[in-house]
């Protein structure tokens, strides 16, 4: 029924609308107001998980309690488990709900994302916004909101909605554009504040070096994207007032984040998972090897059903096809549709179709992969990376690209 409805009434509606402040009012009837824990809210369309979490490590480190609700994991201090709901933003009844359980903690910090779909659902209704990070701003969603130019300006309402509570500051990464003028402190290692305060970067394929404000730094954490986020979440940890040396401290102990340009190395493969969910993260990911490796990239993806975003697929495989040397097709959350005609569609961006398989079964699509692989390879798998679960004919069922690398390598030692 729900669907049914969806097809003659989009979520801007004047009726959903509605019911989306109504379900506001009653989830806030049930639990409480939340005006007492400050929000450091992540948008972007890229990079918000990585920097929700850093922030939420970092905030850790400096002994304050914390709760996080990211695409990846929920935590209430150091309570952290997989977000197994597959909603980027609860719903408003479970973040409510947390919330309740966060105020009986005595939680002083939320961090967490705040996707497009959130905004217009009302999702995020009625929190009191510290912080708000832009990470990025590319192309997705588009069947959802109409038009990149409708996604963009949704982007553009959240950032200006919370920027209404005066104490809350704005950042924004150096890769961002089209902002409006909206002002903001803007952070990145092209950026001129930043370049006066980084230096001696080094970018390896299984981590990166790098001197900030005098401290030499080795950190997990992979790529300029990465160092762009970790520079995003030193300034806002200043902006909260925390002691310069106690900051730097935090960040020099960041610890990767789980299915985010996460690398494994053994003596038999080489291995890299990410989320890389559009073109432009599959490109991001897919040139920084190809840059700084020389080692041949199999790479193993497939793409959204459930009608999320068709147009990107060919796009998708036209970067597969650039930048991949060869190229394993396969299920990424089907939800009811039918994951060949989805390889399919991503196949017509792909010229050289001599260089990809279809398995449609992940967990076969990976292991041929590494199969298939040797030490002068790189299998990069993405998608899903760090999830625990799969959408497949409205059921969540358990599944993680992550566990199944793992045990590979462990039986293959």
């Amino acid at each position: 029924m729900k669907e049914l409805i969806k097809k003659f009434l989009n979520h801007e509606s004047l009726p959903f609308q509605i019911y989306f402040n109504l379900k506001f009012l009653f989830a806030r009837f049930l639990y409480g107001s939340a005006n007492d824990i400050q929000v450091l809210a992540v948008t972007g369309t890229n990079g918000k998980s990585t920097c929700a979490n850093l922030l939420y490590q970092s905030l850790l480190k400096l002994d304050q309690k914390v709760a996080l609700i990211s695409t990846v994991n929920v935590a209430i201090n150091e309570d952290l488990h997989s977000n197994l709901k597959k909603m980027t933003s609860l719903d408003i009844f479970d973040l409510y709900k947390f919330l309740k359980l966060c105020r009986s903690k005595d939680i002083k910090y939320l961090v967490l994302e705040y996707s497009s779909h959130a905004y217009i659902q009302k999702r995020l209704k009625g929190l009191n916004f510290r912080q708000i990070n832009l990470t990025s701003l590319m192309k997705d969603h588009v069947e959802y909101h109409g038009s990149l130019e409708k996604y963009w300006q949704v982007k553009f309402d959240i950032i200006n909605s919370v920027l209404k509570t005066k104490s809350c500051r704005f950042f924004y990464n150096e890769n961002t554009k089209n902002l409006h003028q909206i002002s903001g402190h803007i952070y990145g290692v092209n950026n001129s504040i930043s370049k006066n305060e980084i230096s001696d970067v080094d970018y390896r394929i299984n981590g990166t070096s790098f001197n900030l404000n005098g401290l030499k730094i080795n950190s997990e954490l992979i790529s300029s994207f990465n160092l762009n986020n970790i520079l995003g979440v030193y300034y806002q940890l200043l902006d909260l007032d925390f002691q310069e040396s106690e900051v730097l401290k935090a960040i020099s102990e960041l610890k990767r984040v789980k299915g985010r340009f996460e690398y494994y190395e053994s003596s038999k493969v080489n291995v890299v998972l990410d989320y890389a969910h559009s073109e432009d993260s599959l490109e991001n990911i897919l040139k920084f090897y190809k840059t700084e490796s020389d080692k041949a990239i199999t790479l193993v993806f497939g793409c959204t059903g459930g009608g999320r975003d068709v147009q990107k697929r060919p796009r998708m495989g036209m970067v597969a096809d650039f930048y991949a040397d060869s190229i394993i097709l396969t299920s990424d959350d089907p939800y009811f549709d039918d994951p060949y005609m989805i390889c399919d569609d991503i196949s017509q961006g792909i010229v050289n179709k001599s260089k990809v398989k279809v398995e449609v079964d992940r967990r076969k699509a990976i292991e041929l992969a590494l199969d298939n692989s040797t030490k002068n390879d790189l299998v990069v798998i993405v998608g899903k990376a760090g999830e625990d679960v799969m959408a497949v004919n409205g059921k969540l069922l358990p599944f993680s690209d992550i566990d199944i690398v793992k045990k590979y390598i462990h039986d293959n030692k």
